[in-house]
């Protein structure tokens, strides 16, 4: 349903997944299409590369900013929220990672 003249686009939260599973590139394929786009804004969170890889596999061109901190989400764009901060090693599985402990 069209929003009224006016009103501002909601603004959603997308996981893009499991960076093994389908997540990804259905998240990069809702992205690159404008009516979704044009229905509302996205933060979008998750690594730059899953995303990037699920956007390869669909074969789809991303550009998205990134952003560190929920304190930049502003209405009327979407914007990758970055969390590879949180310890993702792509193909390393944790248990490998330095800052693993039993």
């Amino acid at each position: 349903m069209p929003l009224a003249t006016g009103t501002a686009k909601p603004i959603l939260a997308l996981a893009i997944g499991d960076p093994a599973g389908i997540g990804p590139e259905l998240a990069a394929r809702l992205l690159a299409d404008p009516a979704v786009r044009a229905a509302a804004d996205f933060v979008v969170v998750g690594d730059r590369r899953v995303l990037q890889r699920g956007a390869d596999v669909a074969g789809i061109a991303l550009d998205i900013p990134t952003i560190a901190t929920p304190a930049e989400i502003a209405p009327g764009r979407t914007v990758l929220l970055e969390t590879s901060w949180a310890v993702l090693v792509l193909g390393v599985p944790y248990r490998y990672l330095p800052i693993y402990q039993e």
